[in-house]
C-alpha cells in the first residue's frame, strides 16, 4: 500500500497536536529510576491545582493488583529531582503524591486526584509515574506497558498558565485579519473590474490572508473547545497548523518576488526557471519548520514547540531566507527609478519585521521564566505580523500609496494597463 506525503505529514504532526490539559497515552516505567515523566501543568499564584489520573495494563498481568504512584513536584523540587536517579529519592522530594492500584485484568483503575493550593508564586508542576517497588517489573528488564489518562485543571480551567491569553489575543487577531482580509478583497475587486488581464502583489496578498483568516478561526475554535474538556479538536489544530505554515510560505514567496522586481521593472518572473525553484526550497523549508515541533514533543523541557535545537535551526533558516531577501533588494536597487526608493524603504521594513519577529522574540524568551516564554513568543510574534501586513496591504491598496507610484502600472506597461 503506498503511503501518500499528505499522509506522511499527518502522523508526524499529529503528535504536536494533540498538546492538552486531558492527556492520554502509553508508556514504560524507566529501568533505571522506576519514574517515568509524563506531563507538566503551569499553576498561577493564588490559584489551585486539581489533579486526576487513573491507569491500566495493556496486557493481563500474573498478579492480582499492582501499585503505582503519580508524583507531584514543583519546579524547584524538580530541579534537585533530576541530580538523582533513584526512585526513593525522587518520592522523598515529591510534595505530593497519588496513590493507583491498577488490576491485572487490564481493566482502568480507579480515578486517583490530589488538589494543590499554590500561595506565593506561579509554579510549573511535574507529573511522574513511578513504581519504587519495581511491582510492574516481571523479568529483570522486562516493564510491562502502561497506559493512562490524566487530567490537570488550573482553578477550573483547562489552560496551563502559559495558555492563559492566548485566546482573546486570538480573537482580536482574527478581527485584525477580518478587516484586512475584506479591504484587500475589495481593492482586489475593483482593480480586476478594470482589466482583463492582471498582475498584482494584491491576488497572493489576500490568498495569504485567506489563510491567515481561516488559520485563526480554526484555532478559536480549537481553544474554545479546549477550554471546556482540555482536549479540543485535533482536526482542527491540525488543519490550523496547516493553514498556518501555507500563509507564511505564500507571503515570504510574495516578499522575494517583490525584492526580485515583480511589477516593478519591466520583466516576467514566469520566464525565470529558477523562480519556480526558489518556490519549491520555500515550500520545503517551512514544510520542515512545521515538522520540527514533533522533535522531543511534551518533553520535560520544552516550554514551547520551538524549544533548544529546534529553535535555533528555525532561526538559521529565517535568517537564511532574510539574507537571499537583503541580496534581491540589493540588486533591484541599482535597476529602479529614484521614485519607487520611498515604496522600497516601506517595503524593506514590512519584510523585515514580518521574518526577523520571531527570531527576535525567541531570543529575549531566554530572559523570562520558562512558563512566560510562549505567551512572549506567541504575542509578540503576532503583533508584529499583523504590524508588516498591515503596512504592506495599506503600501499596495491606497489609491496614493507608494506601491501605486512605484510599480510599473504607473507607466502604462503592464498587460492591458494605462498609465496612472
Amino acid at each position: 500500500m503506498k503511503i501518500r506525503g499528505f499522509q506522511i505529514v499527518l502522523v508526524l504532526l499529529l503528535p504536536a497536536l494533540l498538546r492538552a490539559a486531558f492527556i492520554t497515552g502509553s508508556t514504560t516505567i524507566d529501568t533505571v529510576s522506576y519514574t517515568k515523566y509524563i506531563a507538566r501543568f503551569a499553576v498561577n499564584q493564588d490559584s489551585i491545582l486539581d489533579v486526576k489520573l487513573r491507569t491500566r495494563f495493556q496486557q493481563n498481568y500474573n498478579q492480582n493488583y499492582v501499585n503505582v504512584k503519580l508524583l507531584l513536584m514543583n519546579d524547584a523540587e524538580w530541579d534537585m529531582a533530576l541530580e538523582s536517579d533513584l526512585c526513593a529519592d525522587r518520592e522523598k522530594l515529591a510534595r505530593f503524591n497519588i496513590n493507583i492500584r491498577m488490576q491485572s485484568n487490564g481493566q482502568w483503575s480507579q480515578w486517583g486526584k490530589s488538589k494543590v493550593r499554590i500561595i506565593n508564586r506561579p509554579q510549573v508542576w511535574y507529573m511522574l509515574l513511578a513504581d519504587c517497588d519495581r511491582e510492574t517489573n516481571t523479568e529483570g528488564i522486562n516493564m510491562k506497558t502502561i497506559d493512562f489518562e490524566l487530567e490537570m485543571t488550573n482553578d477550573e480551567s483547562h489552560f496551563s498558565h502559559e495558555y492563559w491569553g492566548v485566546l482573546p489575543t486570538n480573537v482580536f487577531a482574527l478581527l485584525v485579519f477580518s478587516y484586512l482580509l475584506g479591504k484587500t478583497g475589495l481593492k482586489l475587486y475593483n482593480e480586476i473590474k478594470k482589466q482583463e488581464e492582471y498582475q498584482s502583489p494584491l491576488m497572493p496578498l489576500l490568498v495569504a490572508l485567506v489563510l491567515e483568516f481561516l488559520q485563526l478561526i480554526l484555532c478559536v475554535m480549537h481553544l474554545i473547545c479546549y477550554s471546556y474538556d482540555g482536549r479540543g479538536i485535533w482536526l482542527f489544530d491540525y488543519f490550523q497548523t496547516i493553514f498556518s505554515i501555507l500563509a507564511q510560505i505564500t507571503l515570504i514567496s510574495l516578499m522575494i518576488m517583490i525584492s526580485q522586481g515583480w511589477t516593478l521593472v519591466f520583466g516576467d518572473l514566469a520566464e525565470k526557471n529558477y523562480f519556480k525553484t526558489e518556490l519549491i526550497i520555500n515550500f520545503g523549508v517551512h514544510i520542515f519548520i512545521g515538522l520540527l515541533t514533533v522533535i522531543d514533543n511534551g518533553e520535560a523541557h520544552k516550554y514551547h514547540d520551538f524549544e533548544g535545537f529546534q529553535g535555533l535551526l528555525l532561526i538559521l533558516l529565517r535568517l537564511g531566507i532574510y539574507g537571499y531577501f537583503l541580496y534581491n533588494v540589493k540588486e533591484i536597487m541599482r535597476n529602479i527609478p529614484r521614485k519607487n526608493l520611498k515604496f522600497m524603504k516601506g517595503f524593506i521594513i514590512s519584510a523585515s519585521i514580518y521574518m526577523l519577529s520571531f527570531p527576535a522574540f525567541w531570543i529575549c524568551s531566554y530572559l523570562l521564566n520558562p512558563h512566560r516564554r510562549l505567551k512572549f513568543i506567541h504575542f509578540g510574534n503576532l503583533f508584529m505580523q499583523m504590524i508588516s501586513i498591515l503596512i504592506l496591504v495599506n503600501q499596495i491598496t491606497k489609491k496614493e500609496s507608494t506601491y501605486n507610484k512605484a510599480s510599473m502600472r504607473s507607466q502604462g506597461i503592464l498587460p492591458n494597463t494605462k498609465a496612472l
